[in-house]
């Protein structure tokens, strides 16, 4: 037998908070029948109806004022200790759990969690069990020394819900409940056992009330001013291929390496979308990268985009991989996007000056690629005439922005306007733009691939490309599918070291990004002003031929520039075998600066003798600067001593 009692409060901030709490101990109302039984002759059925009655009365009535002290100086502390009006109910529910951890008439077990109170099935039921024990005769303060550390069995994270819930006092007789509606995000966890102090229902109050408040703020859209992006992919990156953003608990800091190749199966012999069959399909750490690359791209955690509008991403095992799986990919949408059963022809639209590899792979064949045509992206008429090539065949237009090596901006805006102007998928190499530099899909882009052995590994010991839809996009979210198919089929997927390895890289990649896109600035206003240089080629210099554009496409310049020194190939020689600091090498975005004569490691000579590729490093500015400035006084000794003076003596 129990009778139970209830009280209601609704705040100014609309949350509702509900007490309730058993009052009548079966053994009270017994104690006072039998006492009442002593005073009232026990001769019928109405005496005794009568004595129960007066039992329960006494009872109810002494429980409900104790009930009303106790929640009044609940109040009080709520007024001391929470400042937020939102904290309130919240401080209600750890001061409840307080109080029953520090009543010193307390000596039974009980547990504190969250329940699903709305939910008939109770299916997704969380709870935090917490055993707390006491001896009646001990003093106060021996007490708060036993109660100072608490065991709490069964804690596990909290069901996105979407619904009322409510954290749970509890014994094995009576339940005590303090809720609150709130939407809870993590996903439940295994059951651990760990000791917590008496405070820690704050810390439990704390986490809840600030979940509360993120799900109520805002989320960053890919139309957001440019500091506003880099301040979300600085956050984003230094937490890269953890699981959620959100402190849980015994989470990892830094994202497992998964090698297994194989993955236990259900006995039912099934699986679903999400789990892990066979680390070719899919693999946990190939899954991290995968998953924060889209994220960056997007603008916003998976959880903040909408199911249907949501980027993905297929990591490979090297950046030609990925070009090579966008190309094909895509040829092979292009050629029946139409009709499933119609398999036309494919031509596809490709910058003049772009990655010597990309050119190689497109002569040999992408899929279902027939014809390409190079271009100058940088003119419109140009690359609409090629797009009106061939007027039977699917398109592609395929971009790199900026280029390699003359670093030239393709104006995204116009292009992608005039491609869906003859229904032609828009892709392009970001490698070197990635979204610190420019966020390509904020001007429609449908889908992109890149390198991420360059400034995402960053540390020159990875080989690892990814391929990124849009999923904002019709065709980014139709080409995707197929890019997943192109992934397992062909098989040429990034290991999951070399994905751990990026994962490493991108916690440090926007420090590194910044720095080395300063030092970039610095180093290519030097060599503009020296002599011996004739031109060079940097986005972010006035002097550039669309450094207006740059300003407005990109957030960031890059780390990479070319510039042109006097005297040909045999002067730039000179100079790449004079620099003592930066390393002669090729690729980019390594922690060391690189230096490379173009035109000794193209395969078809097309640039100028006197062309340099620089990727800057972190390295001082000032030591490199001393470094380039040495080297081009070498070059220019040497070439006026083999009688090719490069600087015409000045009277």
């Amino acid at each position: 037998m129990a009778v139970r009692f209830g009280h209601e409060y609704r705040f100014s901030n609309n949350m509702d908070i509900s007490v309730s709490r058993d009052v009548i101990q079966p053994a009270s109302v017994v104690l006072i029948f039998q006492f009442c039984t002593v005073l009232l002759p026990m001769e019928t059925i109405f005496h005794k109806v009568l004595a129960v009655l007066i039992s329960s009365g006494v009872v109810w009535c002494s429980t409900k004022l104790f009930s009303l002290l106790k929640f009044r100086r609940r109040n009080h502390y709520a007024s001391n200790c929470g400042q937020l009006s939102r904290s309130f109910s919240l401080t209600e529910s750890c001061l409840s759990l307080v109080d029953l951890l520090y009543s010193k008439k307390d000596t039974r077990s009980f547990s504190c969690g969250l329940d699903e109170s709305d939910d008939k099935t109770k299916s997704d039921s969380d709870s935090i069990s917490i055993s707390s024990q006491q001896d009646s005769q001990e003093d106060e303060d021996e007490f708060y020394d036993k109660t100072s550390n608490r065991t709490v069995d069964h804690l596990t994270q909290f069901i996105n819900t979407g619904q009322k819930t409510v954290w749970r006092l509890s014994d094995s007789t009576q339940d005590s409940t303090v809720g609150c509606d709130s939407t809870l995000e993590d996903k439940s966890k295994p059951s651990v056992k760990v000791n917590i102090n008496p405070e820690g229902a704050f810390g439990l109050a704390g986490e809840a009330l600030r979940r509360q408040l993120d799900s109520q703020s805002s989320s960053l859209s890919l139309s957001s001013g440019k500091e506003d992006r880099r301040r979300f992919l600085r956050s984003l990156y230094a937490h890269a291929g953890l699981a959620s953003n959100k402190n849980n608990d015994t989470d990892p800091l830094v994202p497992p390496l998964v090698l297994a190749t194989n993955f236990n199966m259900r006995a039912c012999g099934s699986w679903s979308e999400k789990d892990y069959f066979y680390s070719r399909i899919s693999n946990p750490t190939r899954h991290a990268l995968e998953q924060t690359l889209a994220i960056a791209e997007q603008g916003m955690t998976m959880d903040e985009a909408d199911e249907n509008t949501r980027c993905g991403a297929a990591c490979f095992g090297s950046g030609m991989a990925s070009v090579s799986a966008l190309l094909g990919s895509a040829g092979s949408l292009m050629s029946n996007l139409e009709d499933e059963n119609e398999h036309k022809l494919v031509h596809a639209v490709v910058p003049k000056t772009c990655y010597d590899e990309a050119i190689k792979m497109l002569r040999m064949g992408a899929g279902r690629i027939a014809s390409f045509t190079r271009v100058d992206m940088t003119s419109l008429e140009a690359v609409e005439t090629a797009l009106a090539q061939y007027p039977g065949r699917g398109k592609v237009l395929y971009m790199e922005t900026p280029d390699n090596p003359l670093t030239q901006i393709c104006d995204l805006t116009s292009l992608v306007a005039l491609a869906k102007s003859y229904n032609a998928i828009t892709l392009v190499d970001t490698t070197w733009s990635p979204p610190l530099v420019t966020q390509v899909f904020r001007y429609g882009i449908d889908a992109i691939c890149m390198s991420c052995t360059k400034t995402m590994g960053g540390h020159s010991d990875v080989l690892c490309g990814a391929v990124i839809t849009n999923g904002r996009t019709r065709l980014g979210k139709e080409l995707l599918p197929i890019v997943k198919d192109w992934q397992t089929s062909h098989g040429g997927v990034a290991s999951p070291f070399d994905c751990w390895l990026v994962l490493r890289g991108l916690r440090s990649f926007p420090v590194r990004m910044e720095r080395m896109c300063q030092t970039t600035l610095a180093l290519a206003r030097f060599l503009e002003a020296h002599e011996v240089v004739d031109t060079v080629r940097h986005p972010g210099l006035e002097s550039h031929p669309q450094h207006k554009l740059a300003k407005k496409q990109m957030d960031l310049f890059g780390q990479v520039f070319t510039f042109c020194i006097k005297g040909g190939s045999e002067a730039a020689m000179a100079f790449v075998g004079a620099v003592s600091l930066a390393r002669r090498a090729t690729s980019t975005g390594g922690t060391e600066t690189l230096v490379q004569h173009q035109r000794s490691v193209e395969m078809v000579k097309v640039t100028h003798g006197g062309l340099i590729r620089v990727s800057v490093g972190l390295e001082d500015t000032q030591d490199l600067l001393d470094d380039f400035g040495r080297a081009l006084e070498c070059s220019k000794e040497v070439c006026a001593r083999s009688g090719r003076k490069i600087v015409e003596e000045t009277s």
